[in-house]
């Protein structure tokens, strides 16, 4: 043992500070790697979420949403020149673009025959609804067809936008395009009026109050369905006149050397009924629409537009809807059965007026002037009652009376339609109704 040997020396090495110095170095080291892998993984993850996460979550939400509820309102996509930016707003057209296809109703009508995960089912049962239907054409239409070529797509959209337009701001839906027709439903909620709560029938114009004022909302009542749906289609037809792109393609040369004066004409119908609503077709190619002889006898209505020389035509059970007011500006022509009905029915008319606008601005509707006291309709008070009076003769049978009536009412208004079917139809019987008259007649057109 060298404690035990003579002269023995002893050496001592202390490291200590340096072991100190090392392992602080160590320490930092170590944390400098703990906090540089921290801030990266941060980073990587606040990249990961704003450019890949989050907009596939967006992007899976927004697919998720549209298939539960195809009208559920999209919001607009931020800039961004990233590749989910473009995957985004193509989604986001994509679903507006189906939006538009099917509109507000189909849309509405596809969304319930979506199975509960977002599969489409064509084979499920429709639904039953009630609603206005309305069916508006527009005339002519071949012949603009043949005259306007591809500027064709330009004239029937530009009606399109104005019809569907007017449809929209009264609470109605656009459902279908066919061509020149177009098909519009405006639903009800509650059922319209029982025939023991209808309003008594007038032919002519029912009285209107002291100061002339037809504003259903005048005494704070609230416009009806019907009331909405008509003043659409009233809409309509002033801005379809006075539309100026409408104008210049009519005055095309091939239009006004086949239709001399030739203006966009319209005709519209409107009935009240039950529909069955549904997806109509297979997974090849499927619709959104309404089935029901109603929906039918709208487009009845209009075709017969034509042949009375009016505008529009209501069937009796959309008059009854009508607020008092509002119908007060309505005359019943005439009392018929239609092809594919055996039920005789009042058709109703209101006497659009002729607008001398020239561009839609003029038809903008005038501050505290209600709808129905701007655009009044052509024929006076006097004028419906008298006719409706003639009508009430014709009806009952009293063609001798009902005829001089009629050819008073041709000397203050030469051109009305339906005063001149009423005096062709009683003077071809020789002034006396047939041996079977039942206050009714068949229109025989489609």
């Amino acid at each position: 043992d060298c404690k035990d040997a003579p002269h023995a020396s002893r050496l001592v090495l202390e490291n200590l500070t340096g072991a100190r110095a090392e392992a602080l170095l160590n320490i930092a080291q170590v944390t400098c790697i703990v906090v540089l892998l921290g801030i990266s993984s941060f980073l990587f993850q606040r990249d990961a979420n704003r450019l890949v996460i989050r907009p596939l979550a967006k992007m899976a939400r927004l697919v998720q949403n549209l298939s539960h509820n195809p009208l559920e309102k999209l919001e607009q996509a931020e800039g961004g020149e990233l590749e989910t930016d473009f995957v985004e707003r193509a989604l986001q057209k994509f679903g507006q673009m189906l939006q538009i296809a099917f509109g507000e109703a189909g849309s509405e009508i596809i969304g319930k025959s979506l199975g509960a995960d977002g599969d489409l089912n064509p084979m499920m049962a429709g639904r039953k609804m009630t609603a206005v239907f309305g069916f508006s054409i527009v005339r002519n239409f071949a012949d603009c067809t043949e005259c306007l070529q591809e500027d064709v797509m330009v004239f029937v959209n530009t009606i399109a936008a104005i019809v569907h337009r007017a449809v929209k701001d009264t609470g109605g839906a656009p459902n279908k395009n066919i061509g020149e027709a177009f098909l519009m439903a405006w639903r009800i909620t509650e059922p319209p009026p029982t025939p023991a709560l209808q309003q008594s029938h007038s032919f002519g114009s029912d009285r209107e109050d002291s100061e002339g004022d037809p504003a259903s909302q005048r005494d704070g009542r609230e416009p009806t369905v019907a009331d909405r749906a008509l003043q659409s289609f009233v809409r309509a037809c002033l801005e379809v006149q006075a539309a100026e792109d409408l104008r210049k393609l009519t005055e095309h040369p091939k239009m006004q050397e086949r239709l001399p004066g030739y203006r966009t004409t319209m005709g519209f119908g409107l009935h009240v009924g039950w529909a069955i609503e549904g997806a109509i077709g297979s997974m090849l190619k499927i619709d959104a629409s309404y089935l029901s002889p109603n929906v039918n006898l709208a487009a009845r209505l209009e075709s017969a537009t034509e042949q009375f020389e009016v505008d529009i035509l209501m069937s009796e059970k959309f008059a009854d809807m009508l607020s008092p007011q509002v119908r007060a500006l309505c005359r019943a022509v005439d009392r018929v059965t239609v092809k594919g009905s055996s039920e005789p029915m009042l058709i109703y008319t209101y006497d659009v007026p002729h607008s001398m606008a020239t561009s839609m601005f003029e038809l903008e509707p005038l501050a505290g002037i209600d709808f129905w006291d701007q655009f009044r309709p052509s024929t006076t008070p006097l004028y419906r009652e008298d006719y409706g009076q003639a009508v009430q003769l014709y009806l009952e049978g009293n063609w001798a009376e009902a005829l001089p009536i009629i050819e008073g009412c041709l000397v203050q208004w030469p051109e009305d339609g339906p005063a001149l079917v009423l005096k062709t139809v009683m003077e071809k019987n020789s002034c006396q109704p047939p041996p079977d008259w039942k206050g009714f007649r068949e229109l025989t057109n489609k």
